[in-house]
């Protein structure tokens, strides 16, 4: 298949498996190239001279696909930094492509990344006075400076977010899977594009998710889900298929969440709380037994505990191993 009609079907949702695998395949080793730029250029020309527009939500998703590919690809470690969009790594070129969709059409917007890499943090202010504290993993592409009637953010990551309130222009922040609408609030957020789950905990104010249902089949059922969140809830989303998780937490202090030391799970399996801990501590862990990998856990810790000290926490009777290339768990 010729490449410009592989990567309109990717874009638009309607590519099979096997389509999929290849066009990532093809984005992963040319997003540095400018034929991949001029690629999702044509697509979205031709689809605005047939009068059809690309849904925002299959942009959203692409935006945080081709920056996490581009990541994974390059296996390097960056120091936490702030990105001026003229200087952004290559993996940034298709994103220019994507946003292009968006572009205003009487003023230019300037777009940044901010960049926490494994094992650090990172807190950020936008332009709009919010601020942003970036776990350890995380990307977020915003512009320097808001116009139009949103204010949007895409991230790829874990975050906690202040937001500024503004009722004449809601902030949106985008990622794989979800989109959050506020007015002004503070809020916890994880999606990393590479998660099959992304999760939501509201401090303050009053929040509207949309979820994109990732398994679902263009044109056959529900293909979104929303709902309103209060102070005190919890989502958990499950991105293929769109079971959603919700419980009543206490969401302690907005400082306890600045933190981005403190972890929380909640009824978590020691399989994604293992991911958690991978980012936080830049270890690899590994876990030899299917029953202890999907057993769930209720945990916080606050204390800057060490990565032994907490798996012993979650269960005493887990036997670790430290080798080379990190922790195998077992049961004893």
């Amino acid at each position: 298949m010729e490449t410009i009609n592989l990567i309109r079907k990717y874009l638009e949702g309607t590519a099979d498996a096997a389509e999929r695998a290849e066009a990532e395949d093809w984005l992963s080793g040319h997003l540095s190239d400018p034929v991949c730029d001029g690629i999702f250029e044509q697509v979205f020309q031709d689809m605005e001279n047939q009068g059809r527009t690309l849904p925002a939500d299959r942009l959203e998703i692409a935006v945080m696909e081709r920056i996490s590919a581009r990541e994974e690809a390059q296996k390097r470690i960056r120091r936490s930094r702030i990105l001026a969009w003229s200087s952004a790594a290559a993996a940034m070129i298709a994103v220019v492509s994507l946003l292009w969709a968006f572009r205003p059409a009487a003023k230019e917007v300037e777009w940044k990344m901010a960049v926490a890499s494994e094992g650090e943090n990172l807190e950020l202010q936008l332009p709009d006075n919010s601020r942003l504290w970036l776990n350890s993993g995380t990307k977020v592409l915003y512009p320097s400076s808001f116009h139009g009637s949103e204010r949007t953010v895409y991230v790829d990551g874990e975050l906690f977010a202040d937001i500024s309130a503004d009722k004449h222009h809601p902030f949106v922040l985008r990622s794989s899977g979800m989109k959050i609408k506020v007015l002004g609030t503070r809020f916890n957020m994880c999606s990393y594009a590479s998660d099959p789950t992304a999760e939501v905990t509201l401090l303050s104010g009053r929040v509207e998710v949309e979820a994109e249902l990732l398994g679902a089949i263009p044109g056959k059922g529900e293909a979104t889900r929303s709902w309103i969140m209060s102070p005190g809830d919890f989502c958990r989303l499950e991105k293929d298929g769109g079971a959603v998780e919700t419980y009543r937490v206490d969401p302690g202090s907005p400082e306890s969440w600045t933190n981005r030391n403190n972890l929380r799970f909640i009824n978590e399996t020691l399989k994604g709380i293992a991911i958690d801990l991978e980012r936080h501590f830049g270890t690899r862990i590994t876990i030899n037994d299917t029953t202890l990998a999907r057993t769930r856990y209720f945990a916080s810790f606050v204390n800057d505990e060490p990565l032994e000290r907490i798996i012993t926490a979650l269960n005493p009777a887990i036997r670790i191993k430290k080798t080379e290339n990190g922790l195998i768990l077992s049961l004893k």
